[in-house]
């Protein structure tokens, strides 16, 4: 068996992983957007809360 041969051996078990591995980080990078969005949703609802209490402690002030 050659040295050729032998790399040949070793890359048929390789045939898809790219693929995966492709798949997996998109995995993780998708999973980390919704965190990110979830945060910024919670945020904007927190700000708006805020903001009509606000108005409502003005208005019963008045």
């Amino acid at each position: 068996m050659t040295h050729n041969g032998y790399i040949d051996l070793l890359c048929q078990g390789q045939k898809g992983v790219g693929l995966l591995e492709v798949l997996i980080a998109l995995l993780i990078f998708t999973t980390g957007m919704m965190g990110l969005l979830s945060t910024q949703l919670a945020g904007k609802k927190a700000g708006y809360e805020a903001t009509q209490r606000s108005i409502a402690t003005a208005l019963a002030r008045d």
